[in-house]
């Protein structure tokens, strides 16, 4: 069967053509999300994910996002949906995503969201360190999210040294008590389950708003 070397040569190519694989990863809610293949197009709908997925060797792959992504510089071109607790389900439709990276604990309808992006067919990923040990698992994961496993995989490590670096630079250090402020009408800070004050640890601090019940 197949006796003629041009069909046999053509079925050799065909199997030896690379196949999509599927994407499985975890979000930060524990929520499976599954891609048919590494995504091509991604939406960030926070400035911290896009300046992520920059670091995750991934940056070229993000065709929208939100209000003060601008770092680094290249991601201030990336064309806008809306603010990060403001966008526009339409918007993100219209740019043809293969998955959207949100942060939920910035967008109060968050979940509502997500269920009409799901209707619509578009996969959503939820990316919420909650401390900075979190953001290597990040990188990571937006490694495989895109298929960028290597560089992301490197920046995650190079991540990794830094903050161990900073640990022992800062060890032993008398707290310093800080106030962060968010914003300035109504005036808003954050408690100790935040990031920022994990940051704020790191270098020798005190939330003296740890202890606030909300985030």
């Amino acid at each position: 069967m197949h006796s003629d070397p041009i069909l046999r040569c053509l079925l050799l190519l065909l199997l030896a053509l690379p196949v999509a694989a599927e994407v499985r990863v975890s979000d930060s809610l524990g929520r499976d999300v599954v891609l048919a293949q590494p995504a091509q197009r991604v939406v960030t709908l926070a400035p911290h994910i896009v300046e992520n997925m920059f670091a995750a060797g991934a940056g070229d792959l993000v065709v929208g996002t939100v209000d003060y992504s601008n770092y680094p510089e290249s991601a201030a071109v990336i064309p806008l949906v809306g603010s990060f607790n403001n966008f526009s389900v339409e918007a993100i439709a219209a740019l043809n995503p293969d998955v959207v990276i949100g942060w939920a604990s910035g967008h109060r309808a968050f979940p509502s969201v997500v269920r009409q992006l799901q209707a619509l067919g578009i996969p959503v990923y939820i990316d919420e360190p909650g401390q900075l040990q979190d953001i290597p698992d990040s990188l990571r994961k937006f490694g495989v999210l895109t298929g960028r496993e290597a560089a992301a995989a490197e920046a995650a490590y190079h991540y990794e040294q830094t903050l161990a670096a900073l640990r022992g630079q800062y060890a032993g250090a008398v707290p310093v008590s800080v106030f962060y402020q968010v914003w300035h009408v109504p005036l808003q800070t954050l408690n100790g389950d935040h990031i920022v004050s994990d940051l704020i640890r790191l270098c020798g601090g005190r939330n003296v708003f740890a202890a606030a019940p909300a985030l």
